[in-house]
Order: structure tokens, then sequence, then C-alpha cells
């Protein structure tokens, strides 16, 4: 009987439709930084307060006004902007223009880590979070859907852009979407099983040159686990 138990129990653990809740750090923000650090080689909140007032960022400021959600949200932490608040709250109101390309997860993940980094923020309405927890959430769908309509096309940077828009939307989602685990979840488990060793069948190779490839292909594999370790600790 013992074993008969033993049997179940390693055929129950061992099942692909196994689902396991990820460990994510509860507050906000919670991903690239925190307000306090978590283990070696840390970003906190107040390591940006303290760039902001460095001469030699100040070049990189004055661009970030001008680029983005995520500079915006970023700039509106580093400096307590609410005009930068306010206008990043606005562009993730917004719908995505998805057109299929690598663009989509990129634009994905930057959206998500704005949420993330203005989750607290005065200016943004409990109204207007929900309207982009849904955004988002719909957003990491089209990501997961896009990647299994076209293949496992290893040599491309959509590849590796839907994966890490759909993880990164579920780590910034967690707790207040039902499906964020499953985002976080797909995300995870596509660049362990798929990607990470496309990088060994390649030997370490970039494809697409190292302009195209190290762009796309090796900065999103950097911004996921980044905001993997930052969010989870793992």
């Amino acid at each position: 009987m013992k074993r008969y138990w033993l049997g179940i129990l390693i055929l129950v653990l061992g099942t692909n439709d196994f689902s396991r809740a990820v460990e994510v750090f509860p507050e906000h923000p919670r991903l690239l930084f925190r307000d306090q650090a978590w283990g070696e080689r840390t970003v906190t909140t107040g390591t940006l307060r303290r760039r902001a007032g460095d001469s030699r960022y100040a070049g990189y400021l004055e661009k970030m006004s001008r680029r983005g959600s995520l500079n915006l949200a970023l700039l509106a932490v580093m400096l307590d902007d609410k005009d930068a608040a306010l206008r990043c709250i606005s562009m993730l109101e917004k719908p995505f223009d998805f057109d299929g390309t690598t663009d989509d997860g990129r634009v994905l993940m930057w959206d998500a880590m704005a949420f993330d980094w203005l989750y607290h923020n005065e200016n943004f309405s409990a109204a207007a979070r929900e309207k982009v927890i849904d955004k988002l959430a719909r957003g990491a769908q089209w990501c997961m859907d896009q990647y299994s309509s076209q293949g496992a096309h290893i040599f491309h940077t959509r590849m590796y852009a839907f994966p890490a828009g759909a993880a990164v939307a579920g780590l910034a989602l967690k707790g207040h979407h039902p499906d964020a685990d499953r985002y976080i979840e797909w995300g995870h488990d596509t660049y362990l099983r798929d990607l990470f060793p496309a990088r060994a069948v390649q030997d370490g190779t970039v494809h697409n040159s190292m302009a195209y490839g190290r762009k796309y292909t090796m900065w999103l594999v950097g911004h996921f686990i980044a905001a993997w370790y930052s969010a989870t600790g793992e």
C-alpha cells in the first residue's frame, strides 16, 4: 500500500500539468529594483534617487523625458516628477498597437515595468490601474498566442520577446489578476525549455550578427533574468 501511494505521488508530481505558484515579492516596485535590498548586486529605489542627483546622469535624465512609458515612470520615481507620472499613466491607458513583431513583447515588458513602478503613485487612480491591469493581461495572452502560432523558431528575436513580455507582465500582475501565475509560468518555462537551450545549441553565438541579435536577443534575455531575480529572488 505504501508503494502504491508513493507511485501515485510520483505520478502527480511528474505530470506536465502540475502547476506551481511562483513566489513573487508582494510589494511594488518589484521589477529590476525594490525599496529595500534583497541580495547581491541589487538596486534600490534610494540608489536610483541618489543617481538622479549625480551630474554624470544629467544627460540621461533629459533624454528619458522624451522616450516612452518606461522612462517616464522611472523619472517619476527618481525625481517625484508629477508631470512624468501623468504622461506615463496616460500612455499606459492607451490600447496596445501590436503588429506581430518583436516589438509586441518589448512594449508589453516596458509597460508592465512602468505599471509596477508607478503602482503606488498618488496620480495612479484605482480605476486607471484596473484598466491597465486588463490591458497587460490581454497583452500577455497575445504574446503567448503569437509564440505558439509561429513555431519553434529559436533563431528569431520574436521568440525571446514574446515570453519575456508575458513573464514580466505576469510578475507585475501577481496579486492583481487571476491569470498572473499562468503568464509567469509560461514565460519562465519557455525560456528554460526552449530559449536557454537554444543558446547552447548555437554554442553561445548570437545570430543576426552582434547588431540586431545583440540589440534584441541578448538584451531580452538579460532583462528577463534581471526581472525574474528582482521579483522572486531566485
